[in-house]
């Protein structure tokens, strides 16, 4: 069976990939940028899965391997604790900080990064919210509440699941 990944699911993508689904003999997995479209497309046709995104295969990588010591399993709150020695791993200006602000909810504030990007903040988006599954939370959401690359003086993060 010959493994295939769809990329985009937009007015031609959408139907594209569900011919590659109908031919049979393919093992499917799509992936677009806005993934519950990705998500409404494996639910629609009730077969093939969604691709992870790159942050989230990232996260996969360096979370079941070499850096697996700082996932907590049942406790996100802990892993997230640990917030500013992963950043410090990655980077070598700057700071990102984790407050609690409810049982199963938090906001991570990145400040100081010497450089900053809209694509970098929806790889933390990715990346966290894999980090969080992996952890052993459920319905996780990461959103992006200010952001450095469209005028925030911070970037910052609001997690919550279950």
């Amino acid at each position: 069976m010959a493994r295939v990944a769809w990329i985009g699911l937009g007015v031609m993508g959408y139907p594209m990939a569900a011919h590659i689904l109908k031919a049979g003999g393919h093992e499917l997995a799509v992936y677009n940028r806005n993934a519950a479209k990705a998500d409404l497309w494996v639910k629609a046709h009730g077969a093939g899965r969604t691709a992870p995104t790159p942050a989230e295969a990232s996260a996969d990588r360096n979370l079941t391997t070499l850096h697996r010591a700082f996932l907590v399993a049942g406790d996100p709150h802990a892993f997230l604790a640990k917030a500013p020695q992963i950043y410090a791993l990655y980077y070598e200006t700057g700071r990102r900080a984790y407050a609690r602000t409810g049982e199963r909810a938090g906001l991570l504030t990145t400040t100081g990064a010497e450089t900053f990007s809209a694509p970098d903040c929806l790889t933390v988006v990715g990346w966290y919210r894999r980090a969080l599954e992996l952890c052993g939370a459920t319905g996780v959401r990461v959103v992006e509440e200010e952001c450095r690359a469209r005028g925030g003086a911070v970037c910052r993060y609001r997690v919550s699941w279950g």
